[in-house]
């Protein structure tokens, strides 16, 4: 199944679900139909009954299959711990000699 073929699909026949799918992709992953996509909306679209049965009607037309719909969740990057400004300018002082009096 190409990703193109189901947005033609919902393009027919969701229009307002097409738009927000636009710049996504999706993922099979068993039983599951998962969507990856740049648009928050998505989440509050998929638990409207007519945008899923849009979905899984779509999806059933191409494969034969009955998916489970659900979001791609992306592996959480782990963040840098955030620098404190002012020890950064502290530091920058003190690489410039510059006398820094701390009380």
């Amino acid at each position: 199944m190409q990703w193109a073929d189901l947005m033609e699909i919902l393009h027919r026949t969701d229009i307002a679900l097409f738009g927000v799918l636009s710049g996504s992709q999706g993922y099979t992953r068993g039983e599951f139909f998962l969507i990856d996509s740049p648009n928050p909306t998505i989440k509050e679209f998929i638990k409207i009954s007519t945008h899923a049965k849009a979905i899984r009607a779509a999806l059933h037309e191409l494969t034969g299959h009955n998916y489970k719909l659900g979001l791609f969740k992306k592996k959480s990057t782990e963040q840098a711990p955030r620098r404190d400004p002012l020890e950064d300018l502290l530091s920058k002082a003190r690489e410039n000699h510059i006398q820094i009096e701390e009380h």
